[in-house]
C-alpha cells in the first residue's frame, strides 16, 4: 500500500483564522469611519458588498477539510480524527471557487460533500495542483471500474452456480 499523500494545504486553520481576522478588521474600520463622520455614499455601497463577500468566504471555509489519499481511499479530517472514504463512494470531483469539491454518493460524518483547499496560492500554481487532482480523478475512475468488474464477476459466478 502506498503512503498517504496530502491533497490540501496544511494551512487550513490559518486560512480560516485569517478570514475571521479580516472580517473583524472590516467591522473595526466601519466603526472608526462611522464615529469620525467619514462615511460617504460610496462607503454605503462598498461596505455591504465587502461584508457579503467575506461572509460567503467564511461560510465556505467551514466546509473546508484537510484531505489525504492513498491508492484506494480518501481521508478527510473532521475535528481531530480522520474519516476514511473509499474511492468508489465518490460520485464526482469538481472545481469550486474555494477549492475542489468531492461529492459523495451517501452522507458520511463529514457530510455529503467535502471541500478541500489545494493551496493558498492556487491560481498561481494551478499546473501542479490540477495535475495532482487529475491523478486522483484517474485513481477514482480506476477503482470504480475495478469494483464494477468485481460485481459483474460475482454475479456471473452466482448465475453459474444456480444453473
Amino acid at each position: 500500500m502506498q503512503r498517504t499523500k496530502t491533497l490540501t494545504t496544511k494551512h487550513v486553520k490559518a486560512h480560516k483564522t485569517g478570514l475571521l481576522v479580516l472580517f473583524f478588521a472590516g467591522i473595526l474600520v466601519i466603526i472608526f469611519a462611522f464615529f469620525n463622520d467619514k462615511m460617504s455614499t460610496m462607503m454605503f455601497v462598498l461596505i455591504p458588498s465587502m461584508f457579503y463577500s467575506v461572509y460567503i468566504n467564511i461560510r465556505n471555509t467551514k466546509r473546508i477539510r484537510q484531505v489525504e489519499y492513498d491508492d484506494s481511499n480518501l481521508y478527510a479530517w473532521h475535528n481531530e480524527y480522520q474519516i476514511q472514504i473509499p474511492f468508489e463512494e465518490i460520485r464526482e470531483v469538481k472545481i469550486e471557487s474555494a477549492g475542489y469539491l468531492f461529492k459523495l454518493y451517501k452522507k458520511t460524518q463529514v457530510g455529503k460533500e467535502i471541500l478541500c483547499l489545494p493551496s493558498l496560492l492556487y491560481p498561481l500554481n494551478y499546473k501542479k495542483v490540477d495535475g495532482q487532482m487529475n491523478r486522483v480523478r484517474e485513481m477514482i475512475a480506476k477503482r470504480k471500474r475495478e469494483v464494477s468488474r468485481e460485481l459483474v464477476d460475482s454475479t456471473n459466478q452466482l448465475n453459474s452456480v444456480n444453473l
